[in-house]
This record gives C-alpha cells, structure tokens and sequence, in this order.
C-alpha cells in the first residue's frame, strides 16, 4: 500500500521505496509487475541484477523476485521482519544474502535454487519459517556447500546448533560459523600479508571484515607483470621489482586496504636455461597429437607426474598385439631410468589405454573395450586406482552406459577431497538423456568415491552432444568442465557444478565461444574450433584453443587464431582474448593450444604454428594473468609439443615429453622466461679439403621442403661424405637429399626418426650406416641411391618403406631382428614384393672405426666391414667380432677401408677366404694368424706395409706349408712371405674380391687364382688383360671360381681352347665372345646360367661345346646368345646320361653324340628348324649310332 518500484534498465538496479510490506505475489497468476510480459513476451525479471529497498520496508512478499535468474546483489532493509514464501526463489546468480536483524519469518524456499549462494548471513534470532505445507519443505534452500553465519550465543539458536542447520532445511554440507567469533571490524583486518616475496613463490593473504559487511573481495595489483594477486589473495611474483596490492570489500567497495609487495628472483629463474634431453625408455610417437583440426582429436597417450622423491614417472599407451597397455618409466632425479613395468589391460584386444590421473594419495589409470553387441551389460570402461607404488589395484566398472565404445579414446580426470571426478565420451546406442538422439555421440561427466571407488550411477548432468573434446579442471569450491560442442549445444560449452558431491549441484554453464560458421547445421562435424587445454583460476576458468572466425560468412577452413576464454566465477561472465591476429591467407597455422597453471596467477599458454610454405614448424608461447592479460610478449621456440600435458614441478620448472618414433625426448623450461627459447644446436661444419661435412649438436634436422634452404646447400656439389653425431633425434625431409657427389653418409647420432626423402637422389651414395636405434625411416628416403651397396637396418625399426627396400636390387639388406620379426614387421606386403629379394634376417652388428662398421650373417657365414677410414685397433683381440671367430666362413672387407689392426682376425679357424680391397694400406702384426682353414690370400698393390706374421701362420704364429700368398712382384707382401717362408705367387691384380690374374707373355698364359665372382667389364671398359688380347693363347681358371663376369674374355684373338670349371655358376654377358679363334668350349659345370651372348659369336666359325652333362641338362637351361649368321655348333655330351632302353635300341654309355647345326648332316638327313629368324640357333634331330636314340640339340 505505502511501496512503489521503479527499474534502471541501465543498471539493472529494481528500486522500492516506501515503507511496510510490499505485495504478496502469485508463481503463475498473480505475477509481480517486473514478471508480468509484454505484448512480445518480454519480462523485466531478467534484467534485474540487483535489488535495493528503503530502510523502512518491513516484508518483502510471496514470489517477489522468483525466477531472477540474473540476480546477482539484494540489500534487504534494517526494518524488514518478514520474507515471504519462494520470495528469491531460482535467484542463481546471488552469491550473499545478509538477512537484517529484526527478520522473525522466512517463507519456505525463499532462497530454494539459489545455487550460487555462498554465504548466507542472520543477524538476528532464530526465524520461524512459514508456509510450508509439509515439513519437507520446511525449508529456507537447500544449497551445497553453502556457509551460514549465526549468534550462536543467542539461546533460539540452540536446535539449530545442534541440527547442524537441518531444522532450517540446510544441506548437510553447510558450513556453520559464530558471528560472536568472527570479525566485528568494520575496516579490512590483512594476515599475512608479505613485503617480500621470491620468484616462483605464492603466499595467500587473509582478510578478516565484519562478514556483514562482505564476505567477498577484490584484489588487484598495480603492477600485474611483476606480482600478481588472485580473486582469492593469492599473491605470486613473476619478475623482480615492486607493486602494490589492494583488496576492496565487493559491494562496499570504500572499504579497502593496502600493502607493498617487493619481488626479488633470488631462486635464479633468470639464469635457468630450457633443456632438452633424451631418456632411456620406449620408443613411441606422440608428436603434435594434440593437435587436431577435423572434430576428432587423437587418441589421449602421453602423461607425466613427478613424485614424492622429485623423480619423473612416464605413463604411455603399449600396444600389444591390438591391446593397449599402460607402460610406466619411473626416472630418478638425475633423470635415470630405474623402473619399467607394464600394466596390463583388463580386456582382450582390442582395448585401449585412455587416460591417468595423479591425485594426492592414489593413481589412477582408465581402460576400455568397444561393445559392438550392444550389451547393456557388458562392461565398457574400468577405472583402477592404485597406491603410488602401483601396488593395491582396486576397480570401479562401467557398464550400462548405452556406448559401443569410448568415441576419442581419451579420459581426463581431477580429484577433490572425496570424489575423482571423470569426464570422457562416448557413441551411444541409445540415450542416457531424455530428448537426446540415439545412435549419437555425447559427453559422460562422473562422479567416483576415491575409497570405495563407487561411482554416481546416475552421473553429472552436463550434457554435450557432439562432444568431440572434454576437459576439466577444480578450485576450491568447483568442479568446471568444457566440450567442444557441435549440436546440443552448438558451441565451446562450459559446466560449473560444486565439488565433493556425486551428482549436479549449483550447475551452471557459459558459452566459451558460440560456433556459428557458413553453412554449419546439424551433424556437420566440421566446427573450424578446436580446444586444448582447461584451469581453474580461483577467479574462475580459463579456457585455450584456436578458431576461425565465428561467423555465418566464414568457412570452416579459413585462417585459425589462438584464442583465451575467461570465464567468471559467478559463470554470468565470458571475455575472450585473441592471442594471434593471423589475417586470411597467412601461410602460418597456429595449432590447437596447450596451457599450463604454473601459479594461481600466472599460465603459460603453448602453441605450435607450421609454416606451409617452408614445412617449418616451431613453438609459440606467452605467460597470462588469470584474466587472459598477457605478462610477457609472444615468444618462439623450437621445442615441439605432444599430447603430454606438461606439468610444473617442485622445483618450479615446467616439464613435459615428446617422442617422434624415438625414445622420449624430456624438454624442460622456465615458465617465468620472457625471451625466446632456442634448444636446437645443430652445427654444420664443412671441410672442402675432404669434403666432409659433419653435422653435430642437439636437437632436430628440419624439414626442407625447399632443398635450397638447407644451410649447407651452397656447398652441397662438394660433399662427398656426411656425418651425423652428437644428440640429433630426428633427420628431416630432404636433408641430405640430391646432393651430387656425396658418397658416404654416417648417421653416427641419437637419431630415432628419419623422414621421407632423407637420403633421395643420390646417385653416387655407396655407403649409408643408420643408427642403432632408428624407430622410423620415411618414404623415399632411399630413392635413386642406386650404387649403396648394403644397409643394415636395427631390430628397432617399426615403420619403414619397405616397398623400397625390397626393390633396390643391387643393395643387400640386413636385419638385425628375427626372421619372425620380419615376418611381423611385412605381413602385409605381396608375397610378389617379397620374393624381390632375399633379407638377411638375424645379423649382427656394430662399429669398428670413426666410420668402420661391420656387419655377420649367420646364414652365410659371412663378416662384411665396410664404411671408410681405419679400424681402430683394440688389444687382447677385443674386437666386437671377436666371439664369432669360430663362426666366420668369409671376411670380406670393402672399398674404403685402409687397414687391418694387429690380430683383428686371428684364430678364425674356419675362416676360408678374407678379401681385402684396393683401399687397405697396412696389415697389422698378426691380422690373419692361426685362420688354418684358407689356404690362400690375396694382397693388392695398395698394401704398403706388412707387420709381423700377419698371415700365412698357424696359431703359434709357424709358416703354414699349404698357405699361398699371392701378390705384386717386389711388394711387401712378397718381402713378407719371402722372410716367413711362405709360398709367394706374383699376380699382375685383382679381377675379382678375391679373384686375381697374371699374364705370362713368354707362354701366352693368362692365369686367373682366387675363388667367388669375377668383375663384371663392359665394351668399352675391358678386363687389364684386353691389352695381350692379340697374345693371350691359354686361359687358366680356377677350381672355386663361380662367376665370369661381364665380356671378361671378350675379343681374344688367339684364344682357341677354353675350360670352364663345376664352380661356375653364372657366365655373364658375353663372357666367351667374340673370340674368332676359338674352337673348344669345355664346359665342366651342369648347373649354371648364362646370360645373352655368353659363348656365341657372330664369325660363322666351327665351335664345339663339351657339356659334362646330359643333353637333358643342356635343354632345360636357357641359352641366350646373339649371331648374325648362326655359328656351325657342335654339342658333345662327354658325361651322357645311363642308356634307355627302347625298342628300337639303345646309345652305349659315354657314346658321343654329334649334333651339326647345318641344313643337312653328312649322311645327307634331312634337320628340322623352330624359326626362320637367324638369330636363333637351329635345332636338328638326329640318331645316333643306334637307331631309335634321338638326341635334339
């Protein structure tokens, strides 16, 4: 009757003035004015954020201010008795109510879903609460974790005492607190307030105020970048110098206090260099997996914790056999690996690791399995909590959740005093919500009892649907989640619920960022937003994540830009800050964030950005305030970042892993750093004497899409060797591809991936040695380097092109790990890939010299040192070889070699042949004694110095009678065998590894010794004896030889008579051609390939071939040759097969049959021919001396 009310719509501030009671007012008729809508539908009561009354107003009525959703501040007068029924009722956003000291009734849910109320504040007696129809709801609110001020002395207060507030309705979880014990000062009381505070350092100030007065503050400091303080006076120093700290009381803000504050870096943050350093582990791949720019993230498979004792713990995904198992690397404080073991998945394959979390007392690890049946009672998910040690698992199961799976296959996890709260995804087959649509995917919030590890069967309403990423984040009071969401709702979406409570208290959301790009409609998965990283502030939470520009003319694919959303603690308040300003097409990609809480006060955001016209990629970071004001500048780095969120350790230091198909790589950096950060230290030294470039240092060889970028490409025509050492982890695209002249590349370094074109196009690479441990070798890596003879590859290797491997057929291949291995490692290639070339699976390996290196196969029997330069020498015969003494058949050393250390090879006793190549200058002192199983070697004219029995000895270093030394006339070699007494044959050189000849001019004689294949020659490059080819009349060759090489006897003018020995079993390309003397063929072998024009000529001359075989044998081998006019060719079979008997007669054993490739035979029988072409040979039928014996030639 005696009140009226008027609105600022400016403010949002209601104003009633007069004095008595105001209206009582209905929950659907009888609406308040402000309630009542107007001819659009529209309601003041939305836009009311406060409300202040005359002092003189007694009763505030029925349903004054129900459904005030916005309220935020009430200042109820000092006259008022009376609070009538639902009068604040859905006020959400008030935070403090004070209830005046003459109030003698409360209506019933008068502050009923007020979920943000935090303090609730009676100055007076015990108020009787009225209107209550049942005593259910003989209630003033039932909100959690509300603290409630009261005179505890006043005797009406006693059951309410003793209740602990529940005979006003309170929830249990309220606080109770004596105003008689608290604070009667109406000025800000400060308690422990510094005036001194390090680097790195936090201090929480307290203020004591009459709570009547405020129970809320603001802080704020005058100088942010050098000590900031938080919404909950938490004061941290981010750099050295001084500020002033200032708290006001909220809603009394006259009232305040003041303090300064010095900063001093007396931890030394300033002189803290970022290190990079590579851990003994597993080898893994997580490299930019937090990243995603479609809707779907990776897989979540990388964590760190530090523990107790200050050392690192590595929690990783490990597949094994389609089972993903949790692989845990514990690290002492020097970073050393003490501890690995592997937790196995509770389900069969395929399941999957998806997440950890380090909470105070326990650990906690999340596996799942996909339920493709739809079973409503298969289980889905297993949380399992562990003590510390690992030890004591115990299990919370999840089933009935409506899923087929866990959609992302990520879990993410926080504790509060009582619960771990969980969020995760999944695809459902029907809907946990009403109105949600099946066969969908959306979010799943939990809440689990850390001690009995029960969960809320019901969970936490915080529904997103799409919920492509989920993260979440604790203070004090709050639980606070975040989704990328795609349909309900269609945006970055926030949850607030209180914490220590399994199910939705006090939720409340906020929209972080509303996604609204072209064309976006439902199920269009494609946001152009993706998100990385959530915290809590105290102030409430921060969000990071890069996006497009969020309107309906922008295209999901347009220019990204980081972005930081501040988030209040009211959730009434969103700001978002822009970090990058990158315009429509840049040719910079920021990727998706990460931030780290380093301090309640300060956050180092983290982003990686690729250029995509150089392929480069480096590290962004900044530091922020917890209002997303940036402390420092932009900064660059060349860390790179993972899916492992870094963690800041007790030391203050900010920590996380990354792992590029290598073991883990440890980055840690100081958080308080305002400068750029440079860990690559990779040099480029080049030397244009040898023209060997050695690449050295630490940290990575980039990409080069452009080879012409490459810091040695001015020089690259030079380079005949390559070197890489030191603590190179990974060799980028086109690192040293194309480059001309390079020959030798050595990978001596820490270097684990090696990516696609690494190696590519170098057409003189002969040599190539990859490192030990090398996880991955890209595509390409190895195209066109067509002259490398052989490359080992480590039993550490899982992914590499191996298509290219098993189509380069002049490199031999080895492999470290088992033929099983193998078989794993190339299931799934063509059995027609495969059978492209032989793998020598099993062999050993190792270094011998700067770069020596050696290689054994155990199925040949076969030791192969190759690379360039000397093998270093080791005493006591301590050589890397050295167990396999009694294992090696053949040693072959190759080109590039230059000596052989003392008793490098000694006692090989079943060593048969050693080959030493034109390279080797020196022998050392006993090399070669007691290998009693060769019986000779062959040393070239490169030898220039021959140390004490270094060959042809026994084991008690005594001339071996049946050992030959073949070598140069007037060499050291011979001057060797001449003083030791063994037998010296002079060669002229070599013609094979460890083939050799010597022409005898006075005979005519050209005399091949050795054993294995000859060289092959070409046309215009022919053997060194092509120059006696007018002279040579004999050809001697040995018993172990198994190859002529390529026009080896090509165009021997006086050549009449040749015997090829059983050993051969290849001829090469015209390798007895052109030979217009020659008559006689012996062709001693039954088991060989010739290839074309290996004993026929274009002279039209009589040549017999004498075949110690059957004709049989002789047809079922394929002869290829090439003649203008066909040779008149006589086949003998000096070896025929036993006789077969047939009823026209039989041929008598070792009979000759002659064949005459003529038109006719001498007796005047008619031939047959296959062709008419006169480069095929003519095939005749003729009998024998007994008729019915055909032969066919």
């Amino acid at each position: 009757e005696n009140a009226v009310w008027a609105f600022d719509s400016d403010s949002g501030i209601l104003y009633i003035y007069g004095s008595g009671p105001t209206n009582d007012y209905g929950a659907r008729d009888n609406l308040a004015p402000w309630a009542q809508p107007d001819e659009n539908g529209n309601t003041l009561l939305d836009s009311i954020t406060e409300v202040r009354f005359d002092s003189h107003i007694t009763s505030v009525g029925n349903n004054f201010l129900n459904g005030a959703e916005n309220l935020r501040r009430i200042a109820l007068p000092e006259d008022l008795v009376r609070i009538g029924t639902s009068a604040f009722n859905g006020a959400g956003s008030l935070e403090r109510v004070v209830i005046p000291a003459k109030v003698t009734e409360i209506g019933a849910s008068a502050f009923q879903k007020c979920d943000n109320l935090n303090a609730f504040i009676m100055d007076g007696s015990l108020p009787e609460i009225t209107g209550a129809v049942i005593a259910s709801q003989k209630r003033i609110t039932s909100t959690k974790n509300l603290t409630v001020y009261y005179h505890a002395s006043d005797p009406t207060w006693a059951d309410f005492t003793a209740s602990g507030g529940s005979s006003l309705g309170f929830h249990s979880s309220t606080v109770l607190k004596d105003l008689d014990k608290e604070s009667v000062s109406d000025k800000i009381i400060l308690k422990n307030a510094p005036d001194k505070i390090a680097v790195g350092d936090e201090v929480r100030v307290g203020v004591e105020l009459d709570p009547r007065i405020a129970t809320e503050f603001i802080w704020e400091s005058s100088s942010p970048d050098i000590i900031q303080v938080s919404a909950a006076g938490d004061i941290t120093a981010f750099s050295a110098g001084i500020a002033s700290i200032t708290v006001r009381a909220a809603g009394a803000e006259d009232i305040s206090a003041s303090f300064m504050v010095s900063a001093s870096d007396e931890k030394g943050y300033s002189s803290r260099q970022p290190e990079s350093r590579i851990l003994d582990g597993a080898v893994s791949n997580n490299i930019s997996n937090n990243d995603y720019s479609a809707p779907f993230p990776n897989p979540l498979t990388s964590h760190i914790m530090q523990r107790e004792d200050g050392g690192l713990t590595i929690i990783e995904c490990k597949n094994t056999g389609g089972r993903d198992d949790a692989l845990i690397q514990e690290y002492d404080t020097d970073n050393k690996l003490i501890r690995s073991l592997v937790i196995e998945n509770p389900f069969d394959a395929p399941s999957f690791f998806i997440g950890f979390c380090d909470a105070t007392k326990y650990n906690f690890l999340v596996f799942t399995q996909n339920n493709d049946e739809e079973d409503d009672e298969k289980e889905i998910i297993r949380i399992i909590r562990y003590n510390k040690d690992w030890t004591e698992p115990m299990e919370c199961r999840i089933k009935d959740i409506g899923a087929t799976s866990v959609g992302y296959k990520q879990a993410r996890m926080v504790e509060a005093d009582k619960y771990l709260y969980f969020v995760s995804n999944r695809l459902e087959y029907f809907s946990l919500y009403p109105g949600e649509i099946a066969q969908h995917q959306s979010n799943l919030v939990y809440a689990i009892d850390m001690e009995t590890m029960e969960r809320d069967e019901a969970g936490i309403a915080a529904l997103v649907s799409h919920s492509f990423n989920q993260f979440i984040a604790i203070d004090d009071d709050y639980v606070y989640t975040a989704d990328h969401g795609d349909i309900s709702p269609r945006s970055i979406v926030e949850y607030r619920f209180n914490n220590n409570v399994s199910s939705t208290t006090n939720l409340r959301s906020a929209t972080a960022l509303d996604i609204v790009v072209k064309g976006h409609g439902q199920h269009q998965n494609d946001t152009g937003v993706s998100i990385g990283g959530l915290e809590a502030t105290g102030s409430g939470c921060i969000l990071v994540g890069n996006s497009v520009i969020q309107s309906p003319e922008t295209e999901t694919s347009a220019q990204r830009n980081i972005f930081v959303s501040v988030t209040n603690r009211a959730f009434t308040d969103v700001k978002q800050v822009w970090l990058t300003d990158y315009p429509e097409g840049s040719s910079i990609t920021p990727r998706t964030p990460q931030i780290v809480k380093v301090s309640s006060n300060v956050y180092t955001v983290m982003w990686e950005e690729k250029n995509n016209d150089t392929g480069s990629i480096v590290t962004k970071y900044t530091a922020i305030d917890q209002y997303g004001n940036p402390l420092t500048e932009i900064k660059t780095t060349d860390l790179r970042l993972s899916d492992c969120q870094p963690i800041v350790t007790k030391e203050g230091n900010v920590v996380w892993y990354v792992t590029e198909n290598s073991k883990p790589i440890l980055y840690q950096v100081n958080p308080y750093s305002s400068e750029n950060i440079q860990i690559n230290d990779v040099k480029y030294d080049f030397d244009e004497e040898t023209g060997t470039l050695v690449v050295s240092g630490k940290g990575i060889i980039p990409d080069h899409s452009k080879p012409e970028d490459r810091p040695y490409e001015e020089y690259k025509d030079q380079i005949k060797k390559v070197i890489v050492e030191g603590e190179i982890y990974t060799i980028g695209e086109n690192a040293f591809s194309e480059m001309g002249s390079v020959k030798e590349i050595y990978v001596e370094s820490d270097t684990y991936d090696i990516k696609k074109n690494a190696f590519s196009g170098n057409k003189e690479l002969e040599v190539l040695v990859l490192p030990d441990n090398l996880n991955s070798m890209g595509s390409g890596a190895l195209t066109g380097d067509d002259k490398l003879e052989l490359v080992v590859l480590p039993d550490t290797i899982e992914n590499v092109d191996l298509g290219e491997i098993y189509y380069k057929p002049f490199t031999d291949v080895y492999y470290e790990g088992t033929q099983e291995k193998w078989d794993e490692l190339t299931k799934d290639l063509y059995d027609e890939t495969k059978a492209q070339k032989d793998i020598k699976t099993g062999v050993k390996s190792g270094q011998c010299g700067e770069t020596a290196y050696w290689v054994y196969d155990p199925e040949t029997k076969e030791l192969e040192v190759y690379g360039s330069g000397e093998i270093d020498t080791k005493p006591d015969q301590e050589y890397s070889w050295s167990s396999l003494a009694d294992q090696v058949e053949r040693l072959d050393l190759q080109e590039g070699i230059t000596n052989i250390p003392d008793k490098a090879f000694a006692d090989f006793t079943k060593l048969e042949t050693a080959v030493i190549p034109d390279t080797v200058e020196k022998i050392g002192s006993g090399a070669f004694a007691g290998n009693t199983s060769s019986d000779h070697i062959i040393i070239p004219d490169s030898v220039k110095e021959v140390d004490s029995n270094a060959f042809g000895t026994d084991s008690s270093m005594n001339p071996r009678e049946d050992f030959t030394v073949y070598a140069p006339k007037d060499s050291p070699a011979e001057k060797y065998a001449e003083e030791k007494g063994v037998t010296f044959t002079e060669i002229d050189g070599k013609c094979g590894e460890d083939l050799a000849y010597r022409f005898d001019e006075e005979t005519g004689k050209l005399t091949i010794v050795g054993t294995g294949d000859m060289y092959n020659y070409k046309q215009d490059e022919l053997p060194p004896w092509n120059e006696y080819a007018d002279k040579i009349t004999e050809v001697e060759l040995p018993d172990d030889i198994t190859r002529l090489g390529d026009y080896s006897f090509w165009g021997l003018t006086k050549l009449e008579e040749i015997t090829i020995p059983e050993s051969v079993k290849e001829v090469g390309r015209f390798a007895v051609s052109n030979d217009p003397s020659l008559r006689d063929i012996n062709i001693e072998t039954t088991d060989f390939t010739e290839e074309f024009g290996s004993f026929f000529n274009n002279y039209g001359r009589e040549r017999n071939i004498n075949f110690s075989g059957t004709q049989e044998q002789w047809d079922n081998m394929e002869h290829n040759y090439f003649s203008e006019e066909t040779d008149t060719i006589t086949v003998n079979y000096v070896k025929p097969p036993e006789p077969i008997v047939t009823t026209s007669g039989t041929t008598e054993p070792g009979q000759e049959t002659t064949t005459t490739a003529s038109g006719s035979d001498e007796s005047g029988q008619q031939t047959t021919s296959e062709d008419n072409n006169p480069g095929n040979p003519t095939v005749t039928t003729s009998e024998g001396d007994n008729p019915g014996t055909p032969t066919e030639t």
